[in-house]
């Protein structure tokens, strides 16, 4: 797979969220320059997982959060969408941990370009609909009904 590039048609309307969709593309990207390195580079293959462990872990909340404030009906689908991708992050950390040499940056991204791709432009598009009903600000990620 070669680099992502993002459009705007990719997003959701709401720039903290976006921004961090932004964000998994470029660390997408990252693997992908790692993995079209003539010599492998465990240490930034070591910080481009832990990057992206971290990124998803705030990601989530706030996307989660955004999801109770405007009551979408699909929270606990979306959820489980989030907890397996996170759980195939872990696994290959993991397995970096414990197998380092059986991991390489094509790997990794063969396991979350797929979903990040996904998450980005299908499974988030089903929230739309409800922001624009409740008239939510592009700027506003913490909005909850009552701070029309």
């Amino acid at each position: 797979m070669g680099r992502i590039i993002w459009r705007d048609q990719m997003g959701i309307g709401i720039r903290e969220i976006d921004d961090d969709h932004r964000v998994l593309i470029d660390a997408i990207n990252d693997l992908n320059d790692l993995a079209l390195a003539k010599t492998p580079d465990k240490p930034k293959l070591a910080a481009c997982l832990l990057h992206m462990i971290r990124h998803t872990r705030d990601h989530f909340e706030r996307e989660e959060q955004l999801m109770a404030n405007v009551r979408f009906p699909g929270i606990a689908k979306h959820k489980e969408l989030h907890g397996a991708f996170a759980e195939a992050i872990l696994a290959q950390a993991q397995l970096f941990v414990d197998k380092p040499d059986a991991v390489t940056a094509r790997s990794v991204q063969a396991v979350l370009s797929g979903w990040v791709l996904s998450h980005v432009t299908s499974a988030n598009r089903d929230i739309v609909p409800h922001l624009r009903a409740r008239r939510v600000p592009v700027n506003a990620v913490r909005w909850t009904p009552d701070s029309r």
